[in-house]
């Protein structure tokens, strides 16, 4: 059975960096994610809780294995995200600029 965790969720970013980088460090992946300690340890436990990750203290560093190479990380798709409007100004050269200025003010007529 696939294990299925949400691309943006922290679980997710974590493994979707185990999934390209391996092995990596406690102290890497609190950088790499620029994560707090503290919620780093947390998402690492409830990862080691369900068997995704194993944790290999070394003296002086503290590595994270994949234990499970079944993972999906599920994400929206680009149709689902809200656009942002954004507004669209038309750029006007400096030229037209001083085309229309010296239309409007009567002492350049």
């Amino acid at each position: 059975m696939t294990l299925q965790f949400d691309a943006d969720s922290d679980e997710g970013r974590l493994l979707s960096v185990l999934l390209k980088k391996y092995p990596v460090t406690v102290e890497e992946l609190k950088r790499l994610l620029r994560m707090p300690e503290g919620r780093l340890e947390r998402v690492l436990k409830g990862l080691v809780l369900k068997g995704v990750v194993v944790l290999e203290p070394l003296p002086g560093k503290t590595y994270v294995r994949l234990k499970r190479l079944d993972i999906q990380l599920i994400g929206l798709k680009e149709s689902q995200r809200k656009p942002i409007k954004r507004a669209k100004r038309r750029k006007k050269d400096s030229e037209e600029l001083l085309k229309e200025l010296r239309e409007e003010d009567p002492a350049y007529r």
